[in-house]
């Protein structure tokens, strides 16, 4: 009782940041139980933290000592290497853990890590892939394998990767970034025909610089919400590609609310060809500016009394099913 109450504090002062005071509480508990193999793993990465990497080692070392087929025990080893920069004695560690485990999904992905440090980009690939064979969810996996294609100039690749890694996180915005990067280099976009504006002081600034854009490209997967309205009040008609989620939907059901399901677009091509055909169609495009504010005034999406009694529609259905589930 007296060593779960200690192995308690140790958790809580790891959880509260005080890595010192837990390192104490965890020494404390191997003078009594030396063999206690989740204290060493504890200790190690307490150790690995501060970058105390021969200390955290030592904990390692002892664990294998304890038990010599630790797969675990072995990825974490490589960890330590390869943060030490020791990368091929890092792989032999991760090669040994697979051995032991080989559905280890971490070990081939961190051994993919240690090869892409190291240059040898198909052989990390191949670990990358048997990391998400292993574990399909493995979002980590996905994040570097589409880091590395994209790094290559592999671009349709690495976009596959990142959707997938985004079907497992909505909100993984670093995720969005690299994906702009794709779209970026892909396109060979030319940097004098991108702007960018800082934060402006008043809304009525923010609101004036849609006078410089002509149409809006929404984006994907995740999609916009103030400023695909803000655009449209402004009188710039937004193209959406409609996806499968909530957060890839939002421009579908803001464009089919007023009135322009013409501008939404179910495939990449689609998305691209209402593009063009609007932007080459001047008149049109002036109409729709000039129409699309009162188009949108007008719309269910305006209409405050119409949403608000639909809500209480759905808010008294809601009550009635509760008090009928009490009869």
């Amino acid at each position: 009782m007296e060593i779960y109450k200690k192995l308690q504090s140790a958790l809580n002062y790891y959880q509260d940041g005080n890595l010192q005071r837990a390192e104490n509480i965890y020494e404390e508990i191997l003078s009594i139980q030396p063999d206690n193999i989740d204290v060493l793993y504890s200790l190690s990465r307490i150790f690995f933290q501060n970058k105390h990497y021969d200390s955290a080692m030592d904990c390692i070392q002892q664990i294998l000592q304890l038990n010599p087929t630790e797969a675990c025990a072995y990825s974490n080893l490589g960890i330590i290497l390869q943060e030490k920069g020791e990368f091929d004695k890092a792989l032999s560690c991760y090669q040994r853990a697979i051995e032991f485990d080989p559905n280890f999904a971490d070990a081939y992905n961190n051994a993919g890590l240690a090869l892409q440090k190291k240059g040898e980009l198909n052989k990390a690939i191949h670990f990358y892939q048997k990391a998400i064979g292993c574990n399909p969810n493995f979002l980590e996996a996905h994040c570097n394998l589409g880091n590395l294609f994209r790094d290559n100039d592999q671009f349709d690749e690495a976009m596959i990767c990142y959707q997938k890694a985004l079907f497992l996180n909505p909100n993984l915005v670093t995720t969005y970034d690299s994906i702009g990067i794709c779209f970026y280099k892909k396109g060979k976009l030319k940097g004098h025909r991108i702007k960018l504006f800082s934060w402006l002081p008043s809304i009525r600034e923010h609101l004036n610089l849609y006078a410089q854009v002509d149409i809006a490209l929404d984006t994907f997967p995740y999609n916009g919400t103030t400023t695909s309205c803000e655009a449209m009040w402004m009188g710039v008609p937004v193209i959406t590609l409609a996806g499968k989620t909530y957060a890839s939907r939002v421009g579908e059901s803001l464009l089919s609310n007023v009135g322009l399901k013409n501008l939404i677009a179910n495939t990449q091509d689609e998305y691209v060809d209402i593009t063009v055909k609007l932007a080459s169609d001047v008149k049109r495009l002036q109409t729709l500016r000039e129409r699309l504010r009162n188009m949108m005034k007008h719309s269910p999406l305006m209409d405050a009394k119409r949403f608000t009694a639909n809500l209480e529609k759905c808010y008294r259905k809601i009550w009635e099913n509760w008090c009928e589930s009490q009869i």
